[in-house]
């Protein structure tokens, strides 16, 4: 999974800066959450013109990894939706990493 999203971040870079004007804006980050969903304000986006990427991962307390789903909407031109899978088993919680981007066309 990190391969595939280092692959997807290169060819954005490749192609802000080949100068045709296709990607206007890229936003990038990371959330984390024990809960089902969470929100994330981004800088104003058209979004018409934009697309969402997500990527996540579940870390155990006992530091075993999960694969968990995630995915994400922007809500609106300032708001990003992100839902992923947090799941408890007996006491343990298990934390969900959301990376996630947002890319604003021309």
């Amino acid at each position: 999974m990190s391969s595939t999203l280092s692959t997807v971040n290169t060819n954005v870079k490749n192609l802000m800066s080949s100068g045709s004007g296709v990607v206007k804006s890229v936003q990038r980050g990371v959330a984390s959450s024990t809960s089902s969903s969470s929100s994330v304000t981004i800088s104003s986006v058209n979004i018409s013109k934009s697309i969402v990427i997500t990527s996540g991962d579940g870390i155990g307390t006992d530091q075993n990894g999960y694969s968990t789903v995630s995915y994400a909407f922007l809500q609106s031109s300032t708001k990003l939706i992100l839902s992923h899978a947090a799941s408890r088993s007996d006491n343990r919680i298990f934390y969900t990493n959301v990376v996630w981007q947002v890319i604003e066309f021309y």
